[in-house]
């Protein structure tokens, strides 16, 4: 059986990404466009992207089987990036199909399904 975190929580490192990522959309929409602000907006998208990733590489690492550390790692990174891959072709056939407002309409109800059952399935059980 995989053995995760005990808390059911993401640790405060990887709370600390949230900041860097709102100043991050903040910084992209005040600066006028040229190609330094292209730029800076891409390097500062692949930075976020890399602290993103190693907080999934790290919540991967504490959900392992003892002595099959790599192979449970390396499935684990390997579903994280495929899942990526066949998001980014259904929502551009959703987007194709249904226009953008209705793929992000869509992004929003499958948001909201997911913190109701975060909230839902997580809540802690002395919390009344």
């Amino acid at each position: 059986m995989l053995q995760g975190n005990k808390d059911n929580h993401i640790n405060k490192e990887g709370r600390g990404i949230a900041l860097p990522m709102f100043f991050c959309l903040y910084i992209a929409q005040s600066i006028p466009s040229s190609f330094f602000a292209t730029a800076l907006q891409v390097m500062m998208r692949e930075a976020h992207y890399s602290l993103a990733t190693i907080v999934v590489y790290t919540s991967a690492m504490e959900c392992v089987r003892k002595g099959r550390e790599g192979t449970d790692f390396t499935i684990q990174t390997v579903l994280t990036h495929l899942s990526g891959i066949i998001m980014a072709a259904v929502s551009g056939s959703m987007a194709d199909h249904f226009g953008y407002h209705g793929l992000f309409l869509t992004e929003c109800l499958i948001a909201v399904m997911s913190l109701l059952y975060i909230m839902t399935v997580f809540r802690k059980k002395n919390a009344a």
